[in-house]
């Protein structure tokens, strides 16, 4: 089996590394100034709670810098592992376009990026996938007593969901089992994402408007604000998907959050709030453009959005959607 994965940051790499394992040959199309590292390997570093982390250095077996390259070769499957935004770059569609794959593997949660990757690719040749895990490039700032490479860590117990045609979605999940990776069919896994997204997205605004601070956002009102934007953007999820709101959202509430913010970086082997901040700082335009589209949604739909608005505007920093509707010359 030969796969072709399109972004080698983090979750390229883990995805890339697992694959190679469970027998598949492995190649990444990257930006000509990341060739030399792809080339020379990835130090990778599976983190494991309460032991030390597992490393090893995973290089693939191709690396192309011109799309023109990859396209002369056939491939089974192609692997999207790169953000919603990304997707709306220019020349990105070229890629769908020339790459010859009998699968696309998408794994982006927003909304649009199923209706978007549809327009321009068939539906019984794609499958869409859920990223549950954390990969980050370490170490992150301020923790030195970190490896060097690509920090990542599945939670126990976690399964990695794939949704699409039953004969599409074996092909992506057989590579990944024998990886070593629990991965399934699931039905509508990128739905429920798009739930949890509902919930994690304001959260994650709330958090960057409090200083990326756990004891700063639980001091002031911003999870009382990130709830009720958070059943907004359920209600409208579910409105959007034709579903109802999901059972757990009727138990959100701040002091159930309040709860998590307490536990999980006692059980988690990272360091959380220095991932958070690091991470969602980088994708920043995508949680922007998830804010955007459930007030969009919400409009349109007549249903309220008063709260997304209100959170929303405590960001500082426009999305680079609104950026370019307003500079110059536009």
């Amino acid at each position: 089996m030969r796969v072709l994965l399109v972004g080698a940051g983090a979750v390229g790499q883990v995805y890339g590394e697992t694959l190679a394992r469970g027998g598949a040959e492995v190649g990444f199309l990257v930006k000509p100034a990341h060739a030399g590292e792809a080339q020379d390997g990835y130090a990778l570093h599976a983190l494991r709670t309460w032991r030390r982390p597992r490393s090893s250095v995973f290089v693939p077996d191709a690396v192309f810098t011109q799309l023109g390259e990859a396209a002369q070769e056939r491939w089974d499957q192609l692997w999207l592992c790169v953000s919603s935004t990304a997707l709306r770059k220019p020349g990105f569609e070229d890629i769908l376009a020339r790459i010859d794959a009998d699968l696309l593997v998408a794994l982006q949660p927003g909304l649009e990026d199923r209706h978007w990757l549809l327009e321009r690719w068939p539906a019984d040749r794609l499958v869409r996938g859920v990223i549950p895990l954390i990969a980050y490039q370490s170490p992150l700032p301020g923790r030195d007593d970190q490896p060097a490479g690509i920090a990542w860590w599945l939670p126990p117990f976690a399964k990695v969901p794939f949704d699409g045609p039953e004969a599409a979605v074996a092909r992506v999940v057989a590579p990944l089992c024998a990886g070593g990776w629990p991965a399934r069919h699931v039905t509508h896994a990128p739905e429920g994402a798009a739930s949890i997204s509902a919930i994690l997205m304001p959260h994650l605004v709330a958090l960057e408007s409090a200083g990326w601070s756990f004891d700063a956002l639980r001091r002031g009102d911003g999870l009382d604000a990130a709830s009720a934007a958070s059943r907004e953007a359920l209600a409208i999820v579910a409105h959007g998907l034709g579903l109802p709101t999901p059972a757990f959202a009727r138990r959100l509430s701040p002091g159930r959050i309040r709860a998590l913010m307490a536990v999980a970086p006692k059980l988690m082997p990272l360091p959380l709030e220095p991932y958070l901040a690091w991470h969602f700082t980088k994708v920043g335009d995508q949680t922007r453009q998830h804010m955007e589209h459930y007030i969009e949604r919400g409009q349109a739909a007549g249903l309220s959005t008063a709260a997304l608005e209100s959170l929303y505007a405590r960001l500082d920093r426009p999305s680079k959607k609104r950026e370019r509707a307003t500079s110059p010359g536009t």
